[in-house]
């Protein structure tokens, strides 16, 4: 029965993914609403898992009385276990890219065209991560990697040309404050003035 053992820790390890919410990109994937039903199932699961442990021999298993439906019920909650730790593994997967872009947001101008762009892939990706039909199809983790990639690279340009705007903005006050002193500049001002004295003369 080691193999009801080694179901009942995962059964301790995605209780407590349900406990969590799993949280991502702001929201919570497992809705508070389905929390409890969830924690119910996996007890269920976990007291019907510790009592198969005890027939750990073929004399005990002889003795053994769970009905077919039991057995069924419980095969139905397995499926839960493995729900849940794909959903973990999602939400794993998505965290460094999502705090990548969450910080990212922060850091440029408010009006800066990619923080809309953002908005925009966020309002579109979160609302399929948190629908299970949508996040469940077999191409999801594929694409909604390469949107976030993508926006994670256009956050790079758009940084990088702000960057060097606020470099040559720096660059052309240096070389202003270079001609400023310039003696040539300084002969020419001097050349003005006479003659406009002259002028006036």
């Amino acid at each position: 029965m080691a193999k009801a053992g080694e179901l009942t820790e995962k059964v301790v390890t995605v209780a407590q993914y349900v406990q969590s919410g799993l949280p991502c990109w702001g929201a919570e994937l497992i809705p508070a609403e389905d929390r409890e039903q969830q924690r119910q199932k996996l007890e269920q699961l976990k007291a019907f898992l510790e009592g198969l442990q005890a027939f750990n021999t073929p004399g005990k298993l002889k003795n053994f009385s769970k009905s077919t439906m039991e057995i069924e019920f419980q095969a139905a909650n397995l499926d839960l276990i493995k729900e849940l730790e794909d959903l973990n593994r999602l939400v794993q997967e998505l965290t460094p890219l999502t705090g990548y872009l969450a910080t990212a947001a922060a850091v440029l101008p408010p009006h800066d065209p990619w923080r809309t762009e953002m908005e925009t892939v966020r309002t579109e990706w979160r609302a399929k991560l948190m629908d299970p039909a949508a996040r469940n199809a077999a191409d999801f983790c594929q694409k909604i990697n390469r949107a976030l990639t993508k926006a994670k690279d256009d956050y790079r340009t758009a940084y990088f040309n702000l960057h060097k705007k606020a470099r040559l903005g720096v660059n052309e006050d240096g070389k202003k404050k270079e001609l400023m002193k310039d003696p040539r500049l300084e002969r020419l001002n001097n050349w003005s003035a006479y003659r406009s004295c002259r002028t006036q003369v």
